[in-house]
């Protein structure tokens, strides 16, 4: 079965041991130190992966889940991104929200996407970025996020809009900001980038 397929067959809430005993194949990370959350390295699409799942303080409950490829030049990521893509498309139909956000000097860095998709399902929001090196981004990558609509803070935020197949925006507000746990996530990828 196909990564995102396997990905897609889990459900919110599972427990962290049938989470590991689901992926019981893959290269496991030592757990995460402070995050309630695990880490497996995986090859897909022909590329190094990683794949963190969250875990709820006090619950031990699956409620995010983030793919992602770092390291790898611009080229490999334009070879990447469209494939996961459509397989995200495969998976979920046609992304409710899509932006490719202009290259804003004022924008940090860190911060600067070259591309970003949003599907959204009775109980997920699945987000996927695209940052590219020749956008000005520090540390160019793919990354997709699952989370739990109901239990995941930043998918709650976008599980509240109204975005749906029929009203599809085609930028992000003015006064958009990225949400505390958000940054947060971004903040922690980095990191694990750093350390690998």
């Amino acid at each position: 079965m196909d990564l995102l397929e396997q990905i897609k067959s889990l459900h919110w809430g599972m427990t962290k041991s049938d989470y590991q005993k689901f992926f019981a194949d893959k290269n496991w990370q030592p757990e995460h130190p402070t995050d309630n959350a695990v880490i497996f390295g995986d090859t897909y699409l022909e590329y190094p992966v990683s794949i963190t799942a969250y875990f709820f303080d006090g619950t031990d409950k699956l409620g995010r889940l983030a793919l992602g490829y770092s390291n790898l030049p611009d080229n490999k990521l334009k070879e990447v991104y469209p494939k996961i893509i459509s397989g995200l498309t495969k998976n979920y139909g046609a992304p409710q929200f899509s932006e490719t956000p202009e290259n804003d000097p004022a924008t940090p860095a860190e911060f600067r996407i070259s591309e970003m998709k949003t599907w959204k399902t009775a109980n997920s929001v699945i987000t996927s970025t695209f940052v590219l090196a020749e956008s000005g981004a520090t540390i160019p990558g793919i990354g997709v996020v699952w989370g739990d609509i109901e239990n995941d803070p930043a998918s709650r935020r976008w599980g509240k809009s109204e975005l749906s197949d029929g009203r599809k925006p085609e930028k992000l507000p003015k006064d958009f900001k990225f949400s505390e746990a958000q940054i947060e996530e971004i903040k922690r990828a980095m990191e694990n980038d750093k350390g690998n």
